[in-house]
């Protein structure tokens, strides 16, 4: 009984979330051509919306290692005056879904975000895939606060 409960009580600990990734040093990319190298995620405490390490969407950093780049829609950012957290869904091997790059387009009204994901080089990702997919963030830095600017997403269809 004794090591049941132990069993479970470190099931529980804050710190039992698992190996943590190579944390990127800033805040992440502030431009297309610059950010932080590594797509692995990190992990930490849960944030404001109360959800686990477990639950909470993968933070990545653009890795610039990443080809055949394709935008992929993403479905949400918050911002935090210079501070973009963007939301997209990372689908398929974590090896062919590597966010290569962000790109960030400002303008008076707008701010335009573009995320890129791609495959590592030397990752056949041909053939059948499995269907996987898995909630990520990334966060970018703008040049100015965002104020009453629209967010658009650059991958959306031109109209």
């Amino acid at each position: 009984m004794l090591s049941l409960v132990t069993a479970l009580a470190a099931c529980g600990s804050a710190n039992s979330v698992g190996p943590a990734g190579g944390a990127s040093g800033g805040s992440g990319p502030s431009s297309s051509s610059g950010g932080a190298v590594g797509s692995t995620p990190t992990f930490g405490r849960p944030t404001s919306t109360g959800l686990p390490p477990a639950m909470q969407p993968n933070r990545l950093t653009p890795d610039a290692r990443a080809v055949d780049l394709r935008a992929v829609r993403w479905q949400r950012a918050e911002s935090s005056g210079r501070t973009l957290t963007v939301h997209f869904t990372a689908t398929g091997r974590r090896e062919c879904a590597t966010l290569g790059r962000v790109e960030i387009v400002e303008s008076a009204a707008a701010v335009t975000v573009t995320v890129f994901v791609g495959r590592l080089p030397g990752t056949d990702c041909s053939g059948s895939r499995p269907q996987l997919a898995s909630p990520a963030t990334t966060v970018v830095t703008l040049a100015r606060d965002l104020g009453g600017r629209t967010i658009i997403d650059g991958s959306a269809p031109k109209q």
